[in-house]
């Protein structure tokens, strides 16, 4: 009889003699029973998940919903000077189709040029702004004369294409009053309009908006 009782309430057992099914859900605290139907509560975990206790390897990609990912291919201003891992400098550098950049090539392709078979090109974005891809929508009159940066790279109106710095037409004008003696002495007043040929240069050595510089970064 004594061994009946303790047999109701289990000091310990084998894990290997558990088997699946074998302990009903009553039998388990609400904690425990959290974990048996898939779920946990906050109250299991403690502290929390943190990276402390959650080690490389440990999560598989499969089971982190997709929102939570970032796509390869994608491109982010950094505001440091240390390129975090899993990312590279948009600097143009030539890599390789295969190997640690497989995905990256999966993702971009050769839009930003290539040095040959077996390689693609990071976009380079030193010194430059990204602007939207026009498609179609007439906000860049001159989307189809676009052109690329490295061989074999995107023109036109896509993806990867570069365009050279530009002012957008235009002329200035002006009116001078202009004075001369006719046959009988008397002056007369006319209006001319004329060229008055090349002024002096004024302004710097590019037109720009204000701006602070960043490092953009590729997610591979």
């Amino acid at each position: 009889m004594p061994y009946a009782f303790q047999a109701q309430s289990v000091v310990s057992v084998d894990g290997l003699a558990i088997t699946t099914g074998t302990i009903p859900d009553a039998r388990l605290s609400a904690n425990l029973q959290d974990l048996a139907d898939g779920s946990l509560t906050g109250s299991k975990v403690g502290a929390g998940i943190n990276a402390a206790n959650v080690t490389v390897g440990t999560l598989p990609a499969s089971v982190i919903p997709s929102g939570a990912v970032v796509p390869v291919g994608t491109i982010i201003a950094y505001g440091g000077t240390t390129i975090p891992t899993g990312w590279e400098l948009c600097d143009g550098r030539s890599l390789s189709t295969t190997g640690t950049y497989a995905a990256l090539f999966t993702a971009i392709g050769s839009n930003w040029g290539s040095t040959g078979a077996g390689t693609f090109r990071l976009p380079d974005l030193r010194g430059r702004f990204p602007r939207g891809r026009d498609a179609t929508a007439g906000n860049d009159p001159d989307a189809g004369s676009r052109t690329s940066l490295f061989a074999n790279g995107s023109v036109a109106d896509n993806v990867g294409s570069y365009q050279a710095d530009e002012l957008k037409s235009h002329q200035h004008s002006f009116n001078m009053n202009t004075q001369s003696v006719n046959q009988s002495g008397a002056s007369a007043v006319s209006n001319a309009n004329f060229n008055t040929g090349q002024t002096s240069f004024t302004g710097g050595s590019e037109t720009r908006p204000k701006n602070a510089y960043v490092n953009y970064i590729i997610k591979y």
